[in-house]
């Protein structure tokens, strides 16, 4: 005999349920449900998001407590946790999408793309200067969407290149890609492999030390760019291997590089980079920590107090470079907009301050989760928003699946993606697909960085941000234009009860003062 889930259900107490599916998750439903007259039903909702509550082992407790007579009939075996969850896959037909299952494709190269833009080669002839003066510490600062990328991949190239005038000993020289996740190490590997490819005629081999990939001691007799995750490498950079790597270890290049000088990251990084021939190159939009003075003349130094930014035609500093790059359609033009909101942030509702950072208390994100105004606000946005590629920052975990939820009720399919989402790449590609009908990703935690869908038209900051670093990032992600495979116009909205962090040539500029 079969039962549909809210048979198989039923039994369970009504507060046993609340508790499964998250109280602030049925709390912001119910308010919003309150507020515009839609009922909630909890059944509905177990139905809804049952493929994940069966991996969840105190939902098969649930079952087995109230409904193992149910499960009997349907012939579901009852021995053990893992053979209810199992039956109940089977039986209700569910299948998972795992990124194990994602084949990743590189890009296909065009001549128009080999060339780089003229304010990408006029930083590539700084930074190609600066070594040649033996300046060795310095950070490239480019806004999010100019090509940081693949900017530096051309001046490694050109490193490899100079390596042989530079030293007899240089044969086979290193360089270390390190970056903070694998979907930024991905990046740059498929950057740098279709730069290689396309442009380079030397032997040199693309490690990869990120994830699940790992590289061997073949690796020392070729001239090598190994990418590396900073959590792998902290974790094997005093193996035997490395020492090797390190003493043939010409040029460390830093992807956000504002991150370098955490406590857990400058060990590994002085462990290569304190040879006196070895060159430290860091990438970022935002050359600061936003944490005070203090924290941000630490990392000016550790560079050198040396920042390369956009030039001009005379290599002269751009004073306002968004500008520049928005009036030449590299960047994207973005209409600024705010989202009304009945909740006032007030001190008490900060639970650290550093400087020009804050961070918010966890119930003051869950209070803003489940507010009904404020939800209503940006379903509203998104409602109007059709066939608009459209990426949400929200407060939280649950409000992930509060929004989602609303959505659905609307009949708008939206996805929500988190640290702990297994599927977060097919995810991310299936929102790039224009024909997928997945139109709005919901995320939290992730997707700052990493994140490359330059056909985004949408971004809404549906979250109180406390840092002008992480502000900054999540703008980044609407900020490429025409000419870097973007739009010419994109729109962001930005919560009322957000920190104002000013416009973006502001947060550009922010740390000028602590660089030469």
């Amino acid at each position: 005999m079969t039962y549909s889930i809210n048979e198989l259900v039923s039994k369970i107490p009504h507060g046993k349920k609340i508790a499964i599916l998250g109280r602030n998750y049925v709390e912001g439903l119910i308010n919003f449900s309150e507020q515009y007259g839609d009922e909630v039903n909890i059944d509905d909702l177990i139905e809804d998001d049952f493929e994940n509550l069966i991996l969840e082992n105190s939902f098969i407790d649930l079952l087995l407590d109230w409904s193992e007579d149910i499960l009997n009939v349907m012939k579901i075996p009852t021995s053990s946790i893992k053979s209810v969850r199992e039956g109940l896959i089977d039986k209700f037909c569910i299948e998972y999408n795992h990124d194990d299952n994602v084949v990743r494709e590189l890009p296909k190269s065009t001549e128009s793309k080999i060339k780089l833009h003229d304010f990408q080669e006029r930083i590539r002839r700084k930074v190609l200067s600066e070594f040649s003066q033996k300046n060795i510490r310095f950070l490239l600062h480019m806004p999010t969407g100019s090509g940081k990328t693949r900017t530096a991949s051309e001046i490694i190239l050109d490193f490899i290149r100079m390596s042989p005038a530079q030293s007899l000993f240089q044969e086979n020289i290193k360089i270390l890609w390190i970056a903070q996740s694998e979907e930024l190490c991905y990046q740059a590997m498929e950057t740098i492999k279709w730069i290689v490819e396309s442009k380079n005629t030397r032997d040199i081999k693309i490690g990869n030390f990120y994830g699940d990939n790992s590289v061997d001691d073949d690796i020392l007799e070729h001239p090598a760019i190994i990418i590396c995750g900073i959590q792998k490498l902290m974790n094997h950079y005093t193996e035997p291997l490395w020492s090797d790597i390190k003493n043939q270890c010409y040029l460390v290049v830093v992807d956000e590089a504002h991150r370098s000088v955490a406590n857990q990251w400058v060990k590994t990084l002085d462990y290569f980079a304190s040879n006196s021939s070895t060159n430290l190159l860091g990438l970022t939009a935002t050359p600061g920590l936003g944490g005070g003075d203090d924290d941000t003349h630490i990392l000016a130094q550790y560079y050198g107090n040396n920042k390369i930014t956009l030039l001009d035609e005379k290599y002269n500093n751009i004073d306002h470079p968004i500008e520049f790059l928005v009036q030449r359609e590299y960047l994207a033009e973005i209409d600024r907009n705010t989202i009304l909101s009945e909740v006032k942030l007030t001190k008490e509702d900060i639970i650290s301050e550093s400087g020009s950072n804050f961070r918010f208390s966890g119930n003051t994100l869950n209070n803003l989760s489940v507010d009904p105004s404020r939800n209503s606000s940006i379903i509203n946005i998104l409602k109007n928003s059709p066939k608009k590629k459209i990426l949400v920052f929200t407060c939280g975990l649950e409000h992930n699946r509060i929004l989602k939820q609303l959505l659905k009720r609307e009949n708008i399919c939206s996805e929500t993606v988190d640290g702990s989402s297994k599927n977060r790449e097919t995810l991310i590609n299936k929102f790039k697909d224009s024909t997928s009908g997945l139109d709005i990703l919901l995320n939290f935690g992730v997707l700052t960085t990493g994140f490359d869908a330059p056909k985004t038209d949408v971004c809404i900051i549906a979250r109180p941000v406390g840092s002008i670093v992480m502000y900054s990032q999540m703008v980044g992600r609407i900020l490429r234009g025409p000419k870097n495979t973007g739009n010419k116009k994109n729109t962001l909205y930005t919560i009322k009860d957000n920190f104002n962090h000013g416009d973006y040539d502001t947060l550009f500029n922010s740390f000028n003062d602590f660089y030469k």
